[in-house]
């Protein structure tokens, strides 16, 4: 308006404009009720579109994302390939199609071959599936459909191709429901909840991931799969996003068959096929429920079937013999009152349906092409209906020289629970095993560690290897000495790599190399750089003769996630949701129910151990415990207690959830600083002459075992002073009352304050420690305060 009246006119509107402002301020401050926004225009685009659906949710916004967008809205469906096209399919779904495309939509075919993977359909065989695709598309081009703005999305290549963002969007659905809540929608697939595998749980929860990764405004489903649809919405609210998918729910046609709510593939005479020749049309609808009385009528299915595929839209009629019917009353009426026969009908709908079904038998008799892809469905649907109904086997044969030790991002990493793992790290190593270490990001993120922040889940896993390596492999360089208390006969085997502060050093690893064993010599030296204090290592080490990798979950995941993700879907399928939950020792509860999470972090912990190609696992959290046994693979446990200085509270399993019963102060956690460590272990409970549920006691036992370094109670004259170099005979003394508490908080402080000094000049100066140990304070600080309750996960930021 102001370009069609010139500068004048928008001078004058400016005017305007600064004078409403002038009155504005002059007006007292007074509030006013909100006006509520104008209902959106119900044009003819509006119920066009609205008549495609029996119900929808809701019905303004669909009025309002009409008159928003002339085009470009994206409308989806999702079919499963699991066989031969029923008219309820193929005549239906093409007529609500053009509908929505004739309105200015996109319609977008999720064809959901994965999901027919996950019910086992054409034998679980995925090459067979992709053809039962092929052949629906096949069948909705004959049948009419305008395919000028429609998309066919193969989701297994979609999905694999945007692997990172289309899982994690799965797993963070996971993360914002509880169980019950997921096994409601179950119905979709037509499974009772006591009957219902795993990968029944990761269908909705796909089936959601779905319609955002394919940025859906309209779901365009069947009323049967309104809950899934519905779980969409929720999700929406649960993490605050605005845009909500709208919910477009056609009417299911009733099966031939006396009461029956939906045309059955599988019951012979229920459904008419898209492919059926005249006569086998004729025999159905002749052996159809046709009752004519008014307390059946209208559960009558021919009725129904003509309600869908004839009067579907206003100004819409139906011929019989000289009478033009426009509704399905007028015929109930003329049926009701012997105006019309039931045969006279069967025979009209007969000739009206095979019709219909001639361009496709016409396309599947004549195109090669459609005709060979008919054949293969046919006979793919023959050879899976007679096969067994069996689940897959956990494809698993682990190699017995391969260890996987899998590491959770818990929210305070202890120093105890990181000492044990490299112990068993080292163990391994030393028994010429392969050790690799799993940093679980993906895991951590789905348990919702760090409220499902990934970058203080992935902060604390990567501070987390730096320590494993530094304590494992130790630093990249050493010190004479160092060599010389690990291994004396290579003491002037090497040459020096560099001199520091007067000081020579050494490559860690040329030393090794330089003896007849060097993955158990780099093992070694690494020992005595905790032992023996050195020159603080400014760069990150690295070496080829580690007998350790460290790997991201994440990176394993996206390398090959098709088969990452088809491994965890037959996992799914062989394994009964009841034995998983048992497995894990989820129980249900009223107070705090179990969340969808748990199962999925089960499956993936499975696929992990397969995909690691080990033969044994170090599992740092008793939760993964029973789902080892699942797996069938050999199981070697890791110590999971982590010593808490506060009275009756040493055996806390510090795992995902971080919701200990102690604050953070009551445990050695590894960002401490060494006298914060010793300090810790000073104020900390130590019964006298008691060492079962000592904390004290169970930290000497760890410095024992990652040092070798025998622990020395002093006392006032040396001659009394006694050294252990063994746990059990420290405990023995201990017992006896022949330690005084404070004597031995003092030994092992000073140990505990020299080992972690000594580790902290290991890495101190690699790229990043720094800002590692940083943030991992800060997010710690950060959990603190918000106290947030791990069994409700907070609200995923709107993207």
């Amino acid at each position: 308006e102001i370009a069609r009246e010139g500068g004048g006119g928008a001078v004058k509107v400016q005017q305007e404009k600064k004078e409403k402002k002038v009155e504005k301020k002059a007006e007292p401050a007074v509030s006013k009720p909100k006006e509520a926004p104008k209902p959106a225009v119900r044009g003819e685009r509006y119920h066009l579109m609205r008549s495609v659906g029996e119900e929808c949710q809701e019905d303004e916004e669909l009025a309002a994302l009409l008159e928003k967008k002339e085009t470009g809205f994206r409308i989806y469906d999702g079919f499963e390939p699991s066989g031969r096209m029923h008219i309820a399919q193929g005549i239906l779904k093409t007529i609500n199609v053009n509908k929505c495309t004739k309105v200015g939509g996109t319609f977008v075919f999720w064809v959901a071959d994965w999901f027919a993977l996950m019910n086992d359909k054409m034998g679980g065989h995925l090459d067979r599936i992709r053809t039962v695709g092929d052949y629906l598309i096949e069948v909705w081009k004959a049948a009419g459909m305008d395919l000028t703005n429609v998309q066919f999305v193969w989701s297994s290549d979609a999905i694999n191709e945007q692997a990172e963002q289309y899982w994690l969007q799965m797993l963070d659905i996971a993360r914002q429901f509880t169980l019950a809540r997921i096994t409601k929608c179950c119905q979709i697939m037509g499974r009772q909840e006591g009957s219902l595998t795993c990968a029944q749980i990761l269908y909705p929860l796909m089936q959601c991931t779905d319609i955002f990764f394919l940025r859906a405004d309209v779901c365009q489903l069947g009323l049967d799969q309104r809950k899934v649809n519905v779980l969409a919405r929720d999700y929406c609210s649960s993490i605050g996003r605005k845009h909500k998918p709208i919910i477009l729910s056609h009417h299911m046609m009733a099966g031939l068959l006396e009461n029956q709510e939906k045309m059955s593939k599988s019951v012979a005479g229920s459904a008419i096929f898209m492919e059926d020749s005249e006569a086998e049309v004729e025999q159905k609808i002749k052996g159809a429920w046709c009752p004519v009385d008014k307390e059946n009528i209208k559960k009558n299915p021919l009725l129904d079937n003509l309600a869908s595929l004839v009067f579907h839209a206003p100004g819409c009629s139906f011929t019989i013999g000289d009478k033009v019917y426009s509704s399905r009353a007028e015929l109930q009426d003329d049926l009701i009152k012997g105006a019309l026969s039931a045969d006279v009908l069967r025979k009209t709908i007969t000739d009206f349906i095979n019709a219909k079904l001639d361009p496709v038998r016409k396309h599947f008799a004549e195109d090669a092409n459609a005709k060979n892809i008919l054949e293969l469905v046919k006979k793919y649907k023959e050879e899976a209906d007679s096969m067994p109904k069996k689940a897959p086997e956990l494809a698993f044969k682990g190699d017995s020289n391969t260890v996987l030790i899998p590491v959770m991002a818990t929210n305070r990493p202890t120093f105890n629970s990181l000492v044990q793992t490299a112990v068993a790290a080292k163990k391994y190593i030393a028994a010429g095993k392969k050790v690799k270490v799993l940093l679980m990001d993906w895991t951590g993120y789905v348990l919702n560690a760090h409220n499902g922040e990934r970058k203080g889940i992935k902060a604390v896993l990567e501070y987390t290897a730096k320590w494993l390596d530094a304590m494992v492999n130790g630093g990249k360089y050493v010190t004479e000495e160092q060599i010389k208390a690990a291994t004396p006969e290579l003491v002037g085997k090497v040459p020096a790599a560099k001199e520091v502060s007067g000081v020579k050093l050494f490559e860690a690893s040329a030393v090794a190399k330089a003896s007849g064993n060097a993955t158990e010599t780099l093992a070694k030296l690494a020992t005595a750089q905790l032992n023996v204090g050195g020159v603080e290592n400014t760069e990150a080490h690295t070496t080829d003769c580690s007998g350790m990798e460290i790997m991201w979950q994440s990176d394993v995941i996206l390398k090959d996630p098709n088969t990452y993700w088809v491994s965890v879907i037959n996992a799914g399928r062989r394994i009964a949701l009841n034995d998983m939950m048992s497995a894990l020792g989820i129980v249900e509860n009223t107070e705090s129910p179990p969340r969808a999470n748990y199962i999925i972090a089960g499956l993936m912990f499975q696929q992990d151990v397969a995909a690691s190609g080990c033969g044994t696992v170090c599992s740092p959290s008793s939760m993964f415990k029973g789902v080892l046994a699942l797996s069938g693979a050999e199981v070697a446990t890791l110590e999971t207690a982590v010593p808490c200085f506060k009275e009756g509270m040493l055996d806390v399993e510090h795992d995902f959830t971080g919701k200990l019963p102690d604050p953070a102060s009551a445990q050695v956690i590894y960002i401490d600083e060494a006298d914060m460590a010793s300090g810790k272990i000073k104020k900390g409970f130590c019964a006298i002459g008691e060492s079962k549920g000592n904390p004290v006691i169970e930290v000497a036992k760890t410095i024992l075992e990652v040092t070798g370094v025998p622990v020395t109670i002093k006392r006032k004259t040396e001659a009394d002073e006694v050294t252990h170099e063994r746990h059990e005979e420290l405990v023995k003394q201990y017992d006896a009352s022949g330690i005084h508490p404070g004597d031995l908080k003092a030994a092992v402080g000073e140990r505990l304050k020299s080992l972690v000094e000594n580790l902290h000049k290991m890495v101190a100066k690699d790229a990043g420690f720094k800002g590692l140990a940083n943030q991992i304070s800060t997010i710690n600080k950060n959990m603190a305060k918000a106290a947030t309750d791990s069994s409700k996960p907070p609200k995923t930021k709107k993207k």
